[in-house]
């Protein structure tokens, strides 16, 4: 779900005269209690996220037309443009990067750069690293090739390197925590596992200059206004979720370079990132072996 949408379903469940929403989870980051220790598992709850469609589905006849085969895409870029409501845009955005259409990319690109709500600049980002056949290349490649043509998957190939990856370095500077660390997710997803990138996420993991975190907070029009200060409150609560969702990341990449620096987190002053890179060194350890 929108990063947001997390905050928000606890606000709603302690006011009955706000109705329930069905919410679509679009996210991987791990949300937890802010008090315990900042790692946990993903919500699965959603229905179409890059992580729940199988592999094996991109070679799967008509799993594309059942999911996204009656989205008038077209539609929805016109739609982007004038939509101010940030949960539509967020909507809006993730179902464009299944569109795999070429014209979708430098509109989430401006998104990305410029967009005042941290969330929706995070969902561009996700978007993106789809648009740019990032995670699973190898399946999704063959999939547009079959379903768009060979030329369609030669020109998001084109400009997966001319803009997508440029506009997703670039944000590795967002002022915004939780954008840097989808970014640098998304990156990852996009077979980006440099120094820069993955430098990123080591610190985000061992929450270097916590203190200047920001999750920028921009009141939602849909919610009561005496309500938006527990908003903010539950949003700055779950940035205690994003150190175990970086740890995550690296954990996957596992190189030598993640090793190298997890390996020197051992010697960390927090004894939360202490004890996960002691965890985390053992467990690529032991998958090594095997």
């Amino acid at each position: 779900m929108p990063f947001i949408c997390v905050c928000l379903c606890l606000l709603i469940s302690c006011r009955k005269q706000i109705k329930p929403e069905v919410v679509i989870v679009k996210t991987e980051v791990p949300i937890i209690e802010a008090k315990t220790a900042p790692i946990g598992k993903p919500d699965t709850t959603h229905k179409t996220t890059l992580e729940q469609i199988n592999m094996a589905e991109f070679s799967t006849k008509g799993w594309w037309e059942e999911r996204f085969g009656d989205r008038d895409f077209k539609g929805m870029l016109k739609e982007l443009k004038t939509e101010k409501d940030p949960e539509k845009r967020e909507d809006l955005i993730f179902e464009l990067g299944y569109s795999y259409d070429t014209s979708a990319v430098q509109p989430l690109v401006e998104i990305l750069q410029k967009d005042r709500w941290a969330p929706v600049r995070a969902q561009a980002a996700k978007s993106l690293g789809i648009l740019g056949l990032g995670s699973a290349d190898t399946f999704k490649l063959g999939f547009v090739k079959r379903k768009f043509g060979e030329d369609r998957s030669k020109a998001l190939l084109s400009l997966k390197v001319s803009k997508i990856m440029p506009a997703l370095r670039n944000a590795l500077y967002d002022k915004d925590i939780y954008v840097v660390y989808n970014v640098a997710s998304t990156l990852i997803g996009l077979s980006d596992t440099s120094h820069t990138t993955l430098k990123v996420l080591l610190d985000i993991f061992r929450k270097k200059n916590i203190k200047k975190w920001k999750m920028e907070f921009v009141p939602r029009p849909d919610i009561p206004a005496e309500d938006q200060p527990k908003l903010k409150e539950l949003q700055e609560s779950a940035k205690a979720s994003i150190p175990g969702g970086a740890l995550e990341v690296l954990k996957r990449v596992g190189n030598q370079f993640v090793i190298n620096g997890l390996t020197d987190a051992l010697k960390d002053k927090d004894s939360w990132v202490r004890e996960k890179a002691r965890e985390t060194l053992e467990e690529l350890k032991e998958a090594e072996v095997k």
